[in-house]
């Protein structure tokens, strides 16, 4: 998977994190310790979210969240989980967006760290522009701007990429 950094030039899919602005006034709805899933058509589950807190905004159709996890499912059985301390989720789109000391782990013992991810639910595609550090056993890469995709099972470092053997 990290190999595709290397071998192939990808054209973007979503560059620029697209940030919703907070919401005025008070929140419709606050709840503490929250847990949101989503399915596919075919009832696989595709992700599930889980918080400290929620706010829900029911005109602007937005959940402000706060220490959330996600954790996004593939129909092989394998397992991403990103991390991060703010985050909203678009109760129309099932879009999500995570600002803050994102943390994540994937397939392989591979972790990486960045400061924003996008997930776009119908792309099924993570995205940040932001540095990226990416580690495996004793291989660590960095870079500029990231895309996961979740269906492929692909991950692409945008530019700049830097990779060495820790010894």
């Amino acid at each position: 998977m990290l190999g595709s950094a290397f071998r192939e030039r990808r054209k973007l899919y979503i560059y620029k994190t697209q940030q919703t602005p907070q919401p005025t006034g008070a929140a419709n709805l606050e709840v503490k310790d929250v847990f949101y899933s989503n399915t596919n058509k075919n009832n696989e589950k595709e992700w599930e979210l889980r918080a400290d807190k929620a706010q829900y905004f029911k005109n602007k159709k937005l959940v402000i969240l706060d220490t959330i996890e996600v954790t996004f499912y593939r129909s092989n059985g394998t397992v991403y989980r990103l991390t991060g301390k703010h985050g909203q989720l678009n109760i129309e789109t099932q879009n999500i967006m995570v600002r803050g000391d994102v943390r994540g782990t994937m397939p392989e013992n591979t972790r990486f760290a960045t400061e924003s991810f996008s997930y776009d639910n119908n792309k099924r595609i993570v995205t940040t522009p932001d540095k990226v550090f990416i580690t495996r056993d004793k291989f660590s890469m960095e870079g500029e701007g990231m895309i996961i995709d979740m269906n492929d099972e692909k991950l692409t470092i945008l530019k700049n990429v830097k990779a060495a053997e820790n010894k």
